[in-house]
């Protein structure tokens, strides 16, 4: 195990990290780019499901305080599973959470004034093709998810541990709605169908595999930030 000074530096690195990652990723954006006219949006329980993201993301990235806060009792039993050679875990986590970081601003930039948590496809929307979206449909999502892995592998905590399998479920939902607005949209669908067969949804393609695009009524699915789009889940 790391030494507590240690996992609570790296708890405050964290939130330095996520602001560094945010700043970077909000440049200032000409307002005449900014999405607006007529929103398709999802039905009522898709945005239970984005309630429930929203939730999930705010237990993980809050956990490191309490890190901050209780030292004592947060990095020992029963917050956290302790067991020979958990500081490689540890390092590790730190690796992912960094990566992770590094993907969050990246993606964030790419959308620009599209960024939102909310899921929808205004007239203005564009297929955002820029940064990671260049070979992943979700990096936002898969920013989000390294996000969670890495902090629930740092401080070895069973709850972020729980909430990080949740936030993968509510992910892959969250992608499925969000390529069903793209591939029902008159406007987008054609140029999302080629996306979507040319990228993976959380992690590149190797070179040369395709990905075969689904029907709007059945697989494949559009929204505004997963293929992100247009507008991502912050």
């Amino acid at each position: 195990m790391f030494s507590t000074v240690t996992l609570v530096a790296a708890a405050i690195g964290t939130y330095v990290g996520l602001g560094a990652a945010v700043t970077y990723g909000r440049p200032p954006v000409p307002t005449a780019t900014s999405p607006s006219g007529p929103v398709s949006r999802p039905p009522i329980h898709d945005r239970v499901v984005e309630g429930a993201w929203i939730a999930g993301i705010a237990l993980v990235t809050l956990y490191p305080i309490a890190v901050i806060v209780a030292p004592n009792s947060m990095l020992s039993a029963p917050f956290a599973l302790r067991f020979p050679g958990d500081a490689y875990v540890e390092a590790i986590g730190i690796v992912v959470l960094a990566l992770a970081v590094i993907l969050l601003g990246t993606s964030f930039r790419a959308l620009g004034a599209f960024a939102t948590v909310r899921l929808e496809v205004t007239d203005r929307h564009r297929i955002v093709q820029e940064g990671p979206y260049v070979g992943i449909r979700h990096p936002m999502y898969s920013a989000v998810i390294g996000t969670a892995i890495g902090i629930s592998l740092i401080f070895l905590g069973w709850l972020p541990s729980v909430v990080t399998v949740g936030l993968v479920l509510l992910a892959w939902i969250r992608s499925e709605t969000e390529e069903r607005l793209f591939l029902t949209d008159p406007r987008l669908a054609a140029e999302y169908e080629q996306y979507v067969a040319r990228t993976g949804r959380f992690l590149p393609y190797p070179r040369g595999r395709r990905s075969r695009p689904a029907s709007p009524l059945g697989g494949h699915r559009s929204t505004r930030g997963g293929s992100e789009v247009v507008r991502d889940e912050r």
